[in-house]
């Protein structure tokens, strides 16, 4: 770990310019009993080097009510404004939950560069493995086991208050980060043991990635006859979520026009497959499944499909997506193909149905806001080797494109 933090200090370009003062190191500990113990490696290699490495403790682990966590962070800050006006560049290293710390530092306080060691953005069930996570940074940077001092329970709080409230700011950080994560540690044993009980796992966005990934594999496969299996081609990224903390938001439809008929004719050929509700006055958002609003010449309308349409349908034939699209674009409006026909757009859940009405006025066209697809609903469809309709579902939270490259 040590010679990948190396490339990150400048320290030709000081021996070579010897007016440029080195930059201060700045540490930041994680959650655990250690403190900054953690670093005692990374300071006296630092020190031997030339550089100043600053240590210090966020927390008192005898005084179990120095629980508050903006005082934690706020420490940590006290450490980088006392360079603030200095002219030496700023390294801050944050380990666990101090990287998460970090990175928040880094977008309010002039840092040159940001040194993320297994940062907790995601914190787990620390009942069971905050000792793996102790254990596995000992050896990471080579320190001697020092004896336990046990956490107080009003820390582990704190803990949590902190990475919910600054996990965010990872995003606007301006300056280089340089993040590094174990593979063979006991935290990824634990973690390993987790997944050994789960049966399957399910692609909820980005099938077209995945697989344009695994043909991207297949190809170096063939080009490499003699691969093992270890190869960097063999992979790529994602990301895993449990069901419960993933949100399915609707995938919304905008036509640009009603395919040559009147309003009037467009509502009359609605009725055979709908109840439909005039909605004066305010947008219609559907509160449940086989509803959904929808919006034309100035005008709200609830949509509430007969049961008859749906009833005796498989489940990828009872989505509101698929409803939507055999009784009403198709027939009605002419959109035979919805990935390729340039009359129809979607709009993800995210956007506010006004906006939506407001891009069918501009051409006289129509809007529906669909019920999210269901989780169960996806899953189910999967466990039966179906396939759901194209633009079905819109997931929050999306992922930041480029934070993090897998380099084949």
């Amino acid at each position: 770990m040590f010679e990948k933090l190396k490339t990150l200090f400048h320290r030709k370009q000081i021996e070579e310019k010897k007016e440029i003062q080195p930059p201060v190191i700045i540490t930041i500990h994680g959650y655990g009993r250690r403190c900054k113990h953690e670093f005692d490696n990374l300071k006296l290699w630092g020190e031997k080097d030339g550089y100043e490495v600053i240590t210090f403790d966020m927390y008192d682990l005898f005084d179990e009510y120095d629980c508050n966590p903006k005082k934690w962070v706020a420490r940590a800050k006290q450490q980088v404004d006392a360079f603030a006006n200095s002219n030496r560049d700023i390294y801050l290293v944050g380990f666990s939950m101090g990287g998460v710390i970090a990175s928040y530092l880094a977008t309010v306080c002039r840092i040159k560069k940001l040194i993320l060691l297994a940062p907790a953005f995601q914190y787990i069930n620390l009942d069971t493995v905050t000792d793996a996570i102790m254990k596995s940074y000992a050896s990471l940077v080579g320190n001697e086991k020092k004896d336990e001092i046990p956490m107080p329970k009003s820390f582990y709080t704190a803990f949590t208050e902190i990475v919910k409230n600054h996990k965010h700011f990872i995003e606007d950080v301006p300056c280089p980060i340089l993040m590094l994560h174990g593979d063979e540690d006991e935290v990824i044993s634990e973690i390993n043991k987790e997944f050994a009980g789960i049966d399957s796992l399910y692609i909820a966005d980005g099938h077209h990635r995945a697989a344009s990934a695994v043909k991207v594999g297949l190809k170096r496969r063939e080009q490499n006859p003699g691969y093992t299996g270890e190869e960097e081609f063999n992979y790529f990224l994602s990301v895993v979520f449990p069901y419960d903390q993933l949100c399915i938001l609707p995938y919304n439809r905008i036509v640009k026009d009603l395919n040559g008929l009147t309003v009037k004719a467009f509502l009359g050929a609605l009725k055979f497959n709908f109840e439909l509700m005039l909605m004066p006055g305010f947008p219609c958002k559907p509160v449940e499944k086989h509803c959904m609003g929808m919006y034309v010449d100035g005008q709200w309308y609830h949509l509430k499909a007969w049961p008859d349409i749906y009833e005796k349908k498989d489940v990828v034939g009872q989505l509101d997506v698929s409803i939507l699209q055999e009784k009403v674009l198709r027939p009605v409006l002419g959109i035979e193909d919805p990935r390729t026909d340039k009359r129809i757009s979607f709009v993800g859940g995210s956007h506010k149905a006004a906006e939506l009405a407001e891009i069918a006025d501009r051409t006289g066209g129509v809007a529906f806001v669909m019920y999210p697809t269901s989780m169960e609903d996806l899953m189910k469809i999967a466990d039966e080797n179906k396939l759901m309709p194209p633009k079905s579902t819109w997931f929050e939270p999306k992922l930041r494109s480029g934070l993090f490259i897998h380099k084949l």
